[in-house]
């Protein structure tokens, strides 16, 4: 009889599979992190994106009043940095920062109208002139993408200011948690430390009732700061959350090394910190940049000139 031959069934030997599989993970591991480094620069890109567009609204101020918003003001006119990290006029109303006045330049005028009018602007809960709807608002242009500050709202006690006074000592004013006013990664520049008798010398743009103006950053606009990233704690924990409507300024005496802390210029970027400049642009500092050599003389307005380049 005519031999028949059975096919043979189609399929992998348990070799060939396993083979498969090693191949498969192999791959795997070597697209996670190419698909984090670009999910990374992304947010790194509209991070910058975000203070080039604070940049800009800040300069339409400038031009369109004479003179760039105080880093926080307060009604007393003559309200000055005293020793002790307080302020002449403390019990004066204000607080209110260059993000609050920036947002008919920022498209958001209806969250600007909630606010004005009253310059005066400060805690609802002490009967001041915020209205708790309008500075609760959430302004994507005001949140790194790479932080998840946003969700931290209403858990966390929320900046109302920072001070900086004598000999490198600081101090803040914080409300406390659940009062869900709007976060944002985005703190002003105030140079070095507001000390006196020599806080002109180490002055930034910002200050308490500054009327800062182009023409008087004699250092140059492309070598002073302007805005640049803050976490409001750690890369992984939060002391507290930074709110736009208030006036939180900065002091470079800190640093940007890590780790981040809340006295600091500080983002969830690996080895940098994003920074837009007086001239409009934005650049990065890494986490080793000297703060007596490069960090302070950005921060003030008038100290000499020092490129970046």
């Amino acid at each position: 009889m005519p031999l028949t031959h059975r096919p043979r069934r189609a399929g992998f030997t348990l070799i060939e599979l396993l083979v498969v599989i090693a191949i498969i993970a192999i791959l795997i591991g070597l697209l996670l992190p190419a698909v984090q480094k670009v999910r990374d620069a992304a947010g790194r890109m509209k991070c910058q994106n975000n203070l080039k567009q604070i940049a800009l609204a800040l300069h339409n101020h400038e031009s369109s009043l004479g003179y760039f918003p105080p880093g926080y003001q307060n009604e007393t006119p003559n309200a000055v940095p005293t020793p002790n990290a307080t302020y002449a006029g403390e019990g004066g109303n204000g607080r209110m920062g260059p993000l609050a006045f920036v947002l008919p330049y920022m498209e958001q005028q209806n969250v600007w109208e909630g606010i004005h009018p009253g310059p005066k602007a400060t805690p609802p809960t002490a009967g001041w002139a915020w209205t708790p709807t309008a500075v609760q608002a959430t302004i994507s242009t005001y949140l790194c993408p790479s932080d998840n500050l946003n969700g931290s709202v209403g858990s966390v006690g929320e900046f109302s200011r920072f001070v900086h006074s004598q000999n490198g000592y600081s101090g803040y004013a914080t409300f406390g948690a659940g009062t869900g006013f709007g976060p944002t990664n985005y703190a002003a520049s105030a140079g070095y430390v507001l000390n006196l008798p020599n806080w002109v010398a180490d002055a930034g743009v910002f200050g308490i009732n500054t009327n800062t103006k182009i023409v008087t950053i004699s250092d140059g606009t492309s070598n002073t700061l302007m805005y640049g990233e803050t976490l409001g704690g750690t890369k992984t924990t939060r002391s507290f959350i930074p709110t736009w409507a208030s006036g939180l300024t900065l002091a470079s005496f800190t640093g940007i090394n890590e780790p981040a802390t809340i006295y600091k210029f500080a983002s969830k970027h690996a080895g940098i910190t994003n920074f837009a400049f007086c001239d409009g642009s934005v650049r990065s500092l890494t986490v080793s940049t000297n703060t007596s050599t490069v960090f302070r003389p950005l921060s003030t307005i008038n100290k000499g000139d020092l490129s970046t380049e």
